[in-house]
């Protein structure tokens, strides 16, 4: 199962109830479809860095979904429909994760061997430490 992450913004002239009833909206869009979401986040109203069709504000919202990319598809197209829908970005994120378990499991791996190379080398070492002083 793939995991992404949908950020979007509603435009700045939509009062938080309307704003809050599209995000509902597009929720359902996305459990219509199989996916399931993991996390929902309300930013809440914030300048944007830039002007973006005529709005200097706008409602942010994160979605992390896990689900198969057809339920994307369809979330994508509603946003691209939906006038209120300034901006958004989805990005996925199940490749990153697996990339960041890869580079710690080759961390503990390298450490071990560390580990057994000290052993053996200060196993060896006191071997000869007894050896000098039988002599």
């Amino acid at each position: 199962m793939r995991q992404y992450e949908v950020t979007f913004i509603l435009a700045s002239q939509l009062t938080e109830e309307d704003a809050e009833a599209i995000a509902l909206s597009m929720q359902k869009t996305v459990e219509k479809k199989g996916a399931s979401l993991a996390k929902v986040e309300k930013w809440g109203k914030r300048r944007l860095a830039f002007s973006v069709k005529k709005n200097r504000e706008g409602y942010y919202y994160l979605f992390v979904i896990n689900g198969a990319g057809d339920a994307i598809n369809e979330l994508e197209r509603k946003f691209k429909q939906t006038d209120e829908v300034i901006r958004f970005l989805t990005v996925r994120t199940d490749i990153e994760h697996k990339a960041v378990e890869k580079r710690i499991k080759q961390r503990q791996a390298e450490e071990a061997r560390r580990a057994a190379k000290r052993d053996t080398a200060s196993s060896s070492e006191s071997s000869t430490n007894a050896r000098a002083a039988a002599e």
